[in-house]
């Protein structure tokens, strides 16, 4: 795992895309401190379900298709080395032909359309664009097991050139400003930009200056987002009580186009249908 972890240092893996040009989890924060920093193998709940599923729900997905299930490596573009994906499998025909698996658990299938189709979550879909970005590949199979409800579904995702041109661009002006030039990303509101901006430690050898007035105007809308979000809260946790109060033994609530249910220890799940 180490090596992996630091092969990926290299270069923008595929699961760092999303990150870079949407803001998805991890942020573009975390992405820039594991190319800057020793490798640190993380680990959670979350990504432990998805490895230990992945195989399985990848066999499911060549059992559909009847065709064989194989493993992959690490891939690094022909041209660009700072490209790189390792992808989850490739199905192979018995013909010889082969085409990448990308294997997805999700609790919900919020935001994923019809089956057969290329409509999968934004994040997905540039992970994919990603590795056959890598690879050349004309197109890619999507299998994702929903597991709330054991919904399993195939999506198929084609090469869009136009698409994969505006993707690499922005990842490169992103590699060379962050990565080469080590210039830090966009402050936002992260853990791991906290973290490394509270690496600068303030001195008690100096004064308290001034404010500009740039400064003043950010305290103000810091210390007003401040009582506006404790107003927020106290309200939120008002109503989630009251709501909690109201469906009672029920299961949930519903209206037309939504849900409202609790589960046995109290916690609120909202879900809106498609």
């Amino acid at each position: 795992m180490s090596d992996w972890l630091e092969w990926r240092r290299g270069g923008i893996g595929s699961s760092d895309v999303p990150a870079i040009i949407l803001g998805a989890v991890p942020g573009p924060w975390r992405v820039w401190l594991s190319k800057l920093e020793p490798p640190i193998d993380q680990d959670n709940n979350s990504m432990r379900r998805g490895r230990y599923l992945e195989r399985g729900v990848g066999q499911w997905a060549a059992d559909e298709l009847g065709v064989e299930l194989v493993d992959t490596d690490m891939v690094t573009h022909p041209k660009n080395k700072w490209m790189r994906c390792t992808p989850d499998f490739a199905l192979r025909t018995e013909s010889g032909r082969q085409v990448g698996l990308e294997v997805k658990t999700y609790r919900s299938s919020d935001g994923w359309g019809t089956e057969g189709t290329d409509q999968v979550v934004e994040k997905v879909k540039l992970q994919v664009e990603w590795q056959m970005a890598c690879t050349g590949s004309s197109g890619w199979v999507v299998a994702v097991l929903f597991t709330l409800s054991d919904d399993f579904r195939i999506y198929i995702i084609r090469r869009d050139l136009e698409r994969e041109r505006r993707m690499i661009e922005a990842c490169y002006h992103w590699w060379k400003a962050h990565v080469i030039e080590r210039n830090p990303p966009t402050l936002d509101g992260s853990d791991d930009c906290r973290g490394w901006l509270n690496e600068i430690k303030p001195s008690t050898r100096k004064e308290i200056r001034p404010a500009t007035e740039e400064e003043a105007q950010m305290v103000a809308v810091y210390t007003q987002s401040k009582e506006q979000l404790g107003l927020h809260k106290t309200l939120s946790s008002n109503y989630a009580n009251g709501l909690r109060a109201l469906i009672g033994a029920c299961r949930g609530i519903k209206g037309k186009d939504w849900t409202l249910t609790k589960s046995p220890k109290g916690r609120l799940n909202f879900r809106r249908k498609e």
